[in-house]
């Protein structure tokens, strides 16, 4: 066996990542979440060989903060097709049911406040994103026209809305006038929807945190102080697996 054989034999395996590209990104870094999960973010064209190099470089970093965030919250939960989705926002609970069915294409399909999942076999990999997506439309179809009405209310018109999943913020406005959602909005109160949906409208007339802007937002909500410490709370009221099948 050669040298550099034995040198790889006897190097710690690297740990699990995915890899995320991002065209807004120059260079790569990572995003070790408290379940657990590696995500390399990379710039595009980047060589898988120049990727698995540096998780390598930094596996000291990784396994110390895997570590350090099991002994803060403890080992990272088992994914298991949950049983039921229970919107806040909207009030409605969704049963969530399992059909196995031999050589079938993953698809998710609504039955009457049921989602009837179907597929060869039962895997996070296959339920996560069919979840997910399901989220994605149904949010679509709920917080959308919310919004609408609650801009009415205010009397400002955005461009247009979109729903997507972002990991770190509940809802963003461009300065070209669109205001971007989290799905993760129908698992929180009501008045917390509301809420972010006046901040982000807000924005819409101040970009900015400024006075200015906090004086545009107490105007359609008094109580705002208080909104904004729940909204970072509110995290916890997100399912495990919405994160954790990303």
């Amino acid at each position: 066996m050669t040298v550099g054989a034995l040198l790889r034999k006897a190097a710690p395996a690297l740990p699990p990542y995915t890899v995320r590209v991002s065209r807004r990104t120059r260079r790569m870094w990572l995003r070790v979440s408290r379940w657990g999960r590696v995500e390399v973010v990379v710039p595009a064209r980047h060589s898988a060989a120049g990727i698995a190099r540096f998780v390598s470089e930094n596996r000291a970093w990784i396994r110390r903060t895997l570590r350090d965030f099991e002994r803060e919250y403890g080992p990272a939960p088992r994914l298991v097709l949950p049983t039921r989705l229970v919107l806040r926002a909207t009030g409605a609970t969704w049963t969530v049911q399992f059909r196995r069915t031999p050589g079938a294409v993953p698809r998710l399909r609504e039955a009457s406040e049921r989602l009837v999942i179907e597929a060869d076999h039962l895997a996070p990999e296959t339920w996560g994103p069919l979840l997910r997506q399901w989220l994605q439309q149904h949010a679509k179809q709920e917080l959308v026209p919310w919004l609408e009405a609650v801009a009415n209310e205010m009397g400002v018109r955005f461009r247009r809305a979109q729903v997507r999943g972002q990991r770190t913020r509940w809802g963003s406005c461009s300065d070209a006038g669109t205001i971007s959602l989290n799905y993760g909005l129908l698992f929180l109160p009501p008045r917390l929807v509301r809420y972010l949906f006046i901040h982000e409208l807000c924005h819409l007339r101040q970009l900015d945190h400024s006075p200015r802007f906090w004086a545009k937002v107490e105007r359609f909500s008094p109580q705002w102080r208080r909104a904004e410490r729940d909204l970072r709370e509110a995290r916890r009221l997100v399912p495990d697996w919405v994160e954790l099948t990303q």
